[in-house]
């Protein structure tokens, strides 16, 4: 409970569900909410895709005022939620009763005491509990029994050990129903975003081992690590990095076709041949990377034959950013899949002439895309070949193959402490949407 309102967090078993459930909610924000969106389609896609563990997907929603001491709430969007304390039996719930017959039973109260209705409300929840117990993707955590989970989610969490919790409430949420008078709205808002980030955390504490740490909204970071003392006493979070999510429009990357309307993008892109990142296509891009202070450089899809240099150079990025560190065939995994995406380019110094002969000298990766827009990440250049605008000359490169592949946006993330870094992608045209706080667990 927070404010006046009150939260049911619903844990899913199947990531193609969940994406279902809360990708509409999601895709309102496309940019900021890019992250999940892309760990959503990879997980739907593999759910191992990030190791063996096995990926915590929550998502929160909001069950309204509470009217009266009966504990019965009216959810947003006009479902109604059976809310009592975890498996003791609520009113007019019997002994050993379940929890579906329960919801039955309330469908059938509320339907008698307003007379019946042309499709009965007891006959939609059976409905949509047996749609729920076919294929078995929501399970309640937290008390509360939602007769639908339909309605817009208030936030949305994921977790894929041993990365940290991503948490993210919705627009939908925040921007709605505020109360008024000086300083009540800010105060109530605070209680809500406590109240959300709460629900998370004790549906995590129920369910998966403690996680390594917490990622969120910088504007939430107050509010999450209160709640976190208050589930996992004798810990606390820190604040160990803060990131910059940085955005940049595709359509002014070159002087080809500009890009098709965002409710075509994904349509365009599946007839050209590229249902993701590029299936299909010539082996070189046609970019010029010679911008720059070196020219002759030239960009390249990478192939199986680059993987034990791809996996190197991973384990040193990861290293460098301070990402958990992952075993070599996770790692081998993971690029294999990105390499038959032919999503990780390599930039060249063209020596001799050849598609592939010449020094490695930089790569980066289009990642996780989403129906507008497309993340580059792993941009990394080793010791050696760095401060020659290798990192410049590929991210503008990585614009244009976004731009061709029909992407509205381009999405990346930075360490707001690396200056250098931020400077190079402000130089090519990003600009800062948001900043995310990654939060740490230590020992209080």
């Amino acid at each position: 409970t927070s404010g006046e309102r009150e939260y049911c967090c619903v844990a899913w078993k199947d990531a193609a569900r969940f994406s279902e459930s809360v990708g509409e909610a999601l895709r309102e924000d496309e940019v900021a909410n890019g992250l999940l969106l892309g760990l959503l389609d990879t997980l739907t896609r593999d759910p191992h895709a990030y190791g063996s563990n096995v990926p915590t997907l929550l998502s929160v929603y909001s069950v309204g005022r509470v009217r009266g001491g009966g504990g019965r709430v009216e959810v947003q969007r006009g479902r109604v939620a059976e809310l009592g304390t975890e498996r003791r039996p609520r009113e007019g719930e019997r002994a050993g009763e379940s929890e579906h017959e329960c919801t039955r039973e309330s469908a059938r109260t509320r339907e008698n005491a307003r007379g019946g209705e042309s499709e009965s409300e007891s006959e939609r929840a059976e409905s949509e509990i047996a749609e729920s117990e076919r294929a078995g993707e929501m399970e309640c955590v937290c008390g509360a029994h939602v007769l639908s989970t339909r309605h817009c989610p208030a936030a949305c969490a994921l977790m894929t050990p041993p990365f940290p919790l991503a948490i993210r409430v919705l627009s939908n949420h925040t921007n709605n129903d505020h109360s008024s008078g000086e300083g009540t709205e800010d105060r109530v808002m605070q209680h809500r975003l406590r109240g959300v980030v709460l629900s998370v955390l004790e549906a995590v504490a129920k369910r998966a081992p403690t996680p390594t740490g917490v990622q969120v909204p910088c504007t939430l970071e107050s509010v999450t690590c209160d709640a976190w003392r208050e589930v996992y006493r004798g810990s606390e979070l820190q604040c160990s990095k803060v990131l910059r999510l940085y955005h940049r429009e595709t359509n002014d990357a070159s002087g080809g076709e500009k890009t098709p309307a965002a409710a075509n993008a994904r349509d365009v892109r599946e007839q050209h041949g590229n249902p993701l990142l590029g299936e299909g296509g010539p082996e070189e891009e046609s970019i010029d990377a010679g911008a720059g202070r070196v020219t002759g450089r030239v960009l390249r899809v990478a192939n199986a034959s680059d993987l034990p240099l791809l996996v190197q150079w991973m384990t040193h990025f990861n290293k460098e950013v301070g990402s958990p560190a992952q075993n070599v065939d996770t790692l081998s995994r993971r690029m294999e899949h990105t390499i038959r995406e032919r999503s990780v380019f390599l930039l060249c110094d063209g020596g001799g002439g050849g598609s592939s002969s010449g020094q490695v000298l930089a790569t980066a990766q289009l990642t996780r895309p989403t129906l507008r827009g497309v993340c580059v990440s792993f941009v990394y250049t080793p010791p050696q070949h760095r401060r020659r605008g290798h990192a410049t000359a590929i991210v503008r490169a990585l614009i244009t193959v976004a731009h061709a592949r029909r992407f509205l946006f381009v999405t990346l993330f930075a360490d707001d402490s690396n200056s250098g870094a931020c400077a190079i992608y402000e130089r090519a045209g990003f600009r800062v949407r948001e900043l995310l706080a990654n939060l740490h667990c230590v020992s209080s």
